[in-house]
């Protein structure tokens, strides 16, 4: 008999995340998941904001990680290369500036949106509301072929929930989030009990 208690997840996740962890052989578990809606307010810039060299825009604690949709709005004219109400995707570059892709995968390979010139006006960036947040479970022996132990079931956050499971028997765990739009931080806290020898 023993146990184990670990964090195996701890980031922010856009689009979908699946944390894996390799638990031995434990009979029981309880997984704790914390979700928190950490999607970033609008901002507002200038047009000195934007670098054509570089094709960054700057909005000072932006929030965004790489993959976020977003949208962008102006008093003026946007850059060349940006349109209103269109839904574009951020590259990371820093905690202050960000460039922009036109699809989620374009985001991944930084593959970014050339900035012609900074517009006219005062610009707003709007990152898209989360929503529909789904979260399930599996376990699995070989890591590589995996069975649902905990269906498919729509969260809202915050939320903190705990999932109970019997008769693992299974070396491998995942919990599986994925978002529809937004940005969700997560942190999961395993709980295994009753090893089996």
């Amino acid at each position: 008999m023993g146990s184990l208690n670990k964090t195996f997840i701890n980031t922010t996740i856009v689009n979908s995340y699946q944390g894996t962890q390799f638990v031995e052989l434990y009979d029981k578990a309880e997984i704790q998941l914390n979700l928190t809606d950490s999607t970033p307010d609008d901002a507002n810039f200038s047009g000195a904001a934007t670098n054509t060299t570089t094709d960054a825009i700057t909005v000072l604690d932006h929030g965004l990680i790489s993959g976020a949709v977003i949208r962008f709005s102006t008093t003026g004219t946007l850059p060349d290369g940006l349109a209103v109400s269109t839904d574009f995707y951020a590259i990371r570059e820093s905690a202050n500036t960000f460039q922009v892709a036109t699809s989620y995968s374009n985001a991944i390979a930084g593959t970014y949106i050339e900035l012609i010139d900074e517009g006219t006006g005062t610009h707003t960036l709007e990152p898209t509301a989360l929503s529909g947040v789904t979260v399930y479970v599996q376990k699995s022996l070989d890591n590589v072929n995996w069975v649902t132990v905990i269906e498919p079931r729509i969260v809202s956050a915050p939320i903190s929930t705990i999932f109970s499971l019997e008769d693992m028997v299974t070396p491998y765990i995942s919990v599986n989030i994925e978002v529809d739009s937004g940005q969700v931080s997560a942190e999961s806290i395993i709980y295994m009990k009753n090893f089996i020898n």
